[in-house]
């Protein structure tokens, strides 16, 4: 290859890896959703939540376990029509760190769905 091919092709390619977490959220402890590996960033791109359970609450997505909270949106309770909640983000979590979950009230039945990629 070229030199000035290698350049841009090291510059400019980011080599990248989908990553896309799911779970199943009822409590109001801490929930891994993503799992963070050594020396890589994960990068949040959208989500998709519904909520099944008569109670609305709020879901916040955290930068680690007890970490800082990177976005917060709320879930109607509706018992059975699942609410749904899809938002396109673009968030950079901390070198190494995973994303976790934590719901603001108990409810029987929250599903996440968080995609992205990691570097």
């Amino acid at each position: 290859m070229r030199p000035f091919l290698q350049d841009i092709a090291t510059k400019f390619l980011i080599r990248q890896t989908p990553v896309n977490g799911n779970t199943t959220l009822t409590g109001t402890t801490d929930v891994p959703v993503i799992t963070g590996q050594t020396g890589k960033t994960i990068y949040l791109l959208s989500c998709l939540a519904t909520n099944s359970s008569t109670t609305a609450t709020r879901v916040t997505l955290k930068n680690g376990s007890d970490g800082t909270a990177v976005a917060d949106f709320n879930l109607t309770g509706t018992g059975g029509n699942a609410p749904l909640a899809v938002f396109p983000m673009f968030v950079q979590l901390t070198k190494g760190n995973g994303l976790f979950a934590v719901l603001s009230t108990a409810v029987t039945d929250v599903r996440l769905n968080v995609y992205g990629y990691i570097i």
